[in-house]
This record gives C-alpha cells, structure tokens and sequence, in this order.
C-alpha cells in the first residue's frame, strides 16, 4: 500500500488525495461545488509541481446511485471539464457494486460524461485494475508513464481504506 497518498481535503463528503500525478477522489455523498473547485485546486497544485499530465480517479463507497450533484456543482465540474488548457489526461469513476444496478450506474455516467463533451475522457469502471489500466494507457498515449497497474491500483485502495476509517464528524459513509 502506498504511504506516500497526500490528503488534501477531508470533508463528510469526499476525502480528496493526491499520489504521484493523480488525484484520488473518494466519495462519500454527493459533492458539492466546494469539492468541485476543491477539484479544480488540486489539478492547479499538480500543474505547479511541473506535472504535465494528470489524471483523475473518483471512487464510490456509498451504496447505490446516490444523489446527483446539486446545479452549482454541476458547473463547476463542467467548466473543470471543459477547460482547454487543464493538465487532466482522463478521468475514471470507480463503480464496485456488482450486478445490474453497478451495470445500469456506470452506463449512465459514462453516457452523461460523454455528453459534456470534456476535453478529456471519463469512463466509468467496475474495479479499480480496469480503472488504473484505462488511465494508464491514457497517460502512456503523453508519453507518462507514473505507475504501474497494480500501483495505480494500491493508490486507490489506500485511500479508500482512509476514506472509511477516518471518516470526519458529520459524514455518512
């Protein structure tokens, strides 16, 4: 497991982390517009470090579809989306719930993801390995390579491990 995982934000939620040039989102309720510029900040801190290209990885550990962002998060998520001059190479969403219900989740992410029309691709996975290969093989097109799958893979697991047992006060996981 990585120890390396540099928590950035910790709300009730979304427990945000950056590892190498990824940010590691685990979510835990809907987010906010809060989290969506908290979002836009941590690609901005990558971009400052000299990070040429990132990626984003948002993980679920609540159970079922859950609410949709609210209208001001939207936005800012679309303008985060539709930036031309963003470092974000690609975008994984972490969907592990099994079954027609974690089939029909990540079908309809992905269709509305495409639908915004984002300079970079979003795609929702089943496990974190499809995840990390996917934003990998993105990042290999840049000519990055910052990890290996199963890496990439332990980087998420990590923080979800933390998303879970250092939950702030008010949160429901």
């Amino acid at each position: 497991m990585p120890t390396d995982l540099e928590v950035m934000r910790d709300t009730p939620t979304q427990l945000m982390a950056l590892w190498r040039c990824f940010v590691l989102v685990v979510v835990r309720r809907s987010p906010t517009a809060d989290d969506a510029a908290a979002l836009m900040d941590a690609l901005a801190r990558l971009a400052e470090r000299g990070h040429q290209h990132a990626a984003i990885v948002h993980c679920a550990v609540v159970a079922g579809a859950g609410d949709p962002p609210g209208e001001a998060a939207r936005e800012r998520y679309r303008v985060l989306m539709t930036d031309p001059t963003s470092i974000c190479r690609g975008s994984a969403i972490v969907i592990e719930q099994e079954g027609f219900v974690g089939a029909i989740i990540r079908s309809v992410l992905t269709s509305l993801m495409f639908l915004t029309r984002a300079v970079y691709p979003t795609r929702a996975h089943g496990s974190k390995p499809a995840a990390a290969e996917w934003l990998l093989a993105l990042l290999r097109q840049q000519g990055c390579e910052p990890a290996s799958v199963e890496e990439l893979a332990d980087a998420m697991q990590a923080a979800m491990v933390r998303a879970r047992t250092a939950v702030p006060a008010n949160a429901t996981a």
